[in-house]
């Protein structure tokens, strides 16, 4: 941030005039989200996301997967797609969740999966917290997949019992404005090989991606294991920062 200018007392919901790290320029709300603007403001649809489905999902995937289908796209209908995920947590979130069937997201116009403060570790793994993972051993497992532009992901956590070949997150190739932070990220430490937190994977010059404030652990042995990966495509920017 190169600076900032309000009218008045910083309370939530104050929106304030910053620039980002990539130059743009934007309006950002006090409490931290993203929005379009003073001048013309994007309806948010957020729906809470618990173990016990008190407003009908007790997992990510199936709210990703009907919000695909009831707002397909996010610029022309000046959208704000918001899942929060709320309350204790005493199972594992088990179903993959992957980003791919919304159209035509935006800067000031996207999807936004987040835990608020009742679901959130406080900065170490918790099982009584909200994770989204998996046990069964194998290769190749993907828990998030991100496809979509201007995805945000905060404040989750991720398991992955895969014994090689693991990415717990994986954002496409030539995406762009994807956001992972204030996560964490726990793999299985007997795994042998390709343990990967986060798959970033840029072939886009034009792609970006923020990372920052997420803690890696247990990524197994030492043949080709990463808490971030660039990739053997990295054309894009990818800032990361306090991981």
């Amino acid at each position: 941030t190169l600076g900032f200018e309000f009218d008045g007392t910083l309370g939530e919901g104050t929106f304030v005039h910053m620039q980002d790290i990539d130059g743009a320029y934007r309006y950002t709300r006090f409490d931290g989200n993203p929005d379009i603007g003073a001048d013309e403001v994007a309806t948010v649809i957020g729906t809470v996301i618990d173990e016990a489905g008190s407003e009908g999902y007790t997992n990510v995937s199936a709210w990703v997967e009907d919000m695909e289908n009831y707002v397909t796209d996010l610029l022309e209908d000046n959208v704000i797609v918001e899942g929060t995920i709320s309350g204790q947590w005493n199972s594992p979130d088990a179903n993959k969740v992957s980003v791919n069937g919304f159209r035509d997201t935006g800067h000031h116009n996207y999807i936004k999966i987040y835990t608020d403060a009742s679901a959130r570790h406080q900065g170490k793994w918790d099982d009584n917290k909200y994770r989204l993972g998996v046990t069964t051993t194998g290769s190749t497992q993907y828990l998030f997949l991100m496809y979509e532009d201007y995805v945000h992901i905060d404040g989750l956590q991720f398991f992955q019992g895969a014994l090689e070949n693991t990415r717990p997150v994986y954002t496409a190739r030539n995406a762009y404005g994807h956001y992972i932070s204030n996560s964490i990220f726990k793999g299985l430490d007997s795994a042998t090989d390709y343990m990967l937190a986060i798959r970033v994977n840029p072939s886009s010059p034009a792609s970006l991606r923020y990372i920052w404030n997420n803690i890696m652990f247990d990524l197994g042995q030492e043949n080709s294991t990463a808490g971030i990966w660039g990739g053997a495509w990295s054309k894009g920017r990818i800032y990361a920062n306090n991981n």
